[in-house]
Protein backbone atom coordinates (compact mmCIF):
# COMPACT_ATOMS: atom_id res chain seq x y z
CA UNK A 1 0.00 0.00 0.00
CA UNK A 2 2.89 2.36 0.72
CA UNK A 3 4.17 2.16 -2.86
CA UNK A 4 0.72 3.02 -4.23
CA UNK A 5 0.45 6.09 -2.01
CA UNK A 6 3.97 7.14 -2.96
CA UNK A 7 3.13 6.70 -6.66
CA UNK A 8 0.02 8.85 -6.38
CA UNK A 9 1.97 11.55 -4.54
CA UNK A 10 4.84 11.58 -7.04
CA UNK A 11 3.24 14.02 -9.47
CA UNK A 12 6.60 15.25 -10.76
CA UNK A 13 7.72 11.70 -11.52
CA UNK A 14 4.44 10.94 -13.25
CA UNK A 15 4.63 14.15 -15.30
CA UNK A 16 8.24 13.49 -16.33
CA UNK A 17 7.41 9.88 -17.15
CA UNK A 18 4.45 10.85 -19.33
CA UNK A 19 6.43 13.54 -21.18
CA UNK A 20 9.38 11.24 -21.78
CA UNK A 21 7.19 8.32 -22.91
CA UNK A 22 4.74 10.25 -25.10
CA UNK A 23 6.82 13.19 -26.34
CA UNK A 24 10.59 12.71 -26.04
CA UNK A 25 11.03 9.05 -27.01
CA UNK A 26 8.96 9.41 -30.22
CA UNK A 27 11.35 12.13 -31.37
CA UNK A 28 13.86 9.34 -32.04
CA UNK A 29 11.71 8.08 -34.95
CA UNK A 30 12.71 10.70 -37.55
CA UNK A 31 16.36 10.33 -36.55
CA UNK A 32 16.21 6.59 -37.13
CA UNK A 33 14.53 6.99 -40.50
CA UNK A 34 17.22 9.46 -41.57
CA UNK A 35 20.08 7.02 -41.00
CA UNK A 36 21.99 6.43 -44.24
CA UNK A 37 21.68 2.66 -44.34
CA UNK A 38 21.18 0.38 -47.36
CA UNK A 39 17.58 -0.19 -48.54
CA UNK A 40 17.47 -3.70 -47.07
CA UNK A 41 17.68 -2.10 -43.59
CA UNK A 42 14.66 0.16 -44.15
CA UNK A 43 12.09 -2.31 -42.71
CA UNK A 44 14.21 -2.62 -39.56
CA UNK A 45 14.51 1.16 -39.28
CA UNK A 46 10.77 1.61 -39.81
CA UNK A 47 9.96 -1.00 -37.17
CA UNK A 48 12.36 0.60 -34.70
CA UNK A 49 10.92 4.05 -35.45
CA UNK A 50 7.37 2.82 -34.83
CA UNK A 51 8.57 1.08 -31.64
CA UNK A 52 10.03 4.37 -30.38
CA UNK A 53 6.57 5.96 -30.65
CA UNK A 54 4.85 3.30 -28.55
CA UNK A 55 4.08 3.67 -24.84
CA UNK A 56 5.61 1.59 -22.10
CA UNK A 57 4.59 -2.08 -21.99
CA UNK A 58 3.98 -4.31 -19.00
CA UNK A 59 7.17 -6.25 -19.56
CA UNK A 60 9.51 -3.30 -19.90
CA UNK A 61 7.72 -0.85 -17.65
CA UNK A 62 6.82 -3.02 -14.70
CA UNK A 63 8.92 -6.17 -14.79
CA UNK A 64 12.23 -4.35 -15.13
CA UNK A 65 11.27 -1.78 -12.50
CA UNK A 66 10.40 -4.55 -10.07
CA UNK A 67 13.58 -6.47 -10.88
CA UNK A 68 15.61 -3.31 -10.21
CA UNK A 69 13.90 -2.73 -6.87
CA UNK A 70 12.01 0.34 -8.07
CA UNK A 71 8.51 1.50 -7.23
CA UNK A 72 6.33 -1.02 -9.07
CA UNK A 73 3.15 0.93 -8.26
CA UNK A 74 4.59 3.97 -10.02
CA UNK A 75 5.55 1.77 -12.99
CA UNK A 76 1.99 0.41 -13.16
CA UNK A 77 0.56 3.94 -12.94
CA UNK A 78 2.83 5.17 -15.75
CA UNK A 79 2.06 2.14 -17.90
CA UNK A 80 -1.71 2.52 -17.51
CA UNK A 81 -1.67 6.31 -18.00
CA UNK A 82 0.72 6.28 -20.97
CA UNK A 83 -1.17 3.49 -22.73
CA UNK A 84 -4.49 5.26 -22.20
CA UNK A 85 -3.10 8.57 -23.47
CA UNK A 86 -1.42 6.84 -26.43
CA UNK A 87 -4.82 5.86 -27.81
CA UNK A 88 -5.31 9.57 -28.51
CA UNK A 89 -1.73 10.65 -29.23
CA UNK A 90 -0.52 7.86 -31.54
CA UNK A 91 -2.92 8.67 -34.40
CA UNK A 92 -1.35 12.14 -34.57
CA UNK A 93 2.23 11.30 -33.62
CA UNK A 94 2.83 8.35 -35.98
CA UNK A 95 1.94 10.11 -39.26
CA UNK A 96 3.80 13.25 -38.20
CA UNK A 97 7.02 11.54 -37.15
CA UNK A 98 7.23 8.78 -39.72
CA UNK A 99 7.44 11.27 -42.55
CA UNK A 100 5.81 11.63 -45.95
CA UNK A 101 6.59 8.13 -47.23
CA UNK A 102 4.97 6.09 -44.48
CA UNK A 103 3.20 8.75 -42.45
CA UNK A 104 1.08 10.00 -45.33
CA UNK A 105 -0.47 6.53 -45.71
CA UNK A 106 -1.71 6.66 -42.10
CA UNK A 107 -5.05 8.37 -41.54
CA UNK A 108 -5.30 9.80 -38.00
CA UNK A 109 -9.10 9.59 -37.77
CA UNK A 110 -9.11 5.96 -38.92
CA UNK A 111 -6.29 5.08 -36.51
CA UNK A 112 -8.13 6.74 -33.63
CA UNK A 113 -11.36 4.90 -34.44
CA UNK A 114 -9.57 1.55 -34.68
CA UNK A 115 -7.67 2.10 -31.43
CA UNK A 116 -10.86 3.13 -29.60
CA UNK A 117 -12.68 0.07 -30.95
CA UNK A 118 -9.83 -2.20 -29.87
CA UNK A 119 -9.62 -0.71 -26.40
CA UNK A 120 -13.35 -0.43 -25.73
CA UNK A 121 -14.42 -3.74 -27.23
Amino acid sequence: RGEAVAALQASGCVAWGMVSILALTPLVAPLLLALPLPPNYQPLLLGTAVFSCMPTTLSSGIAMTTAAGGNSALAILLTVCSNTAAVFTLPVVLPALLGPGVGSALQPSLLLRQLLETVLL
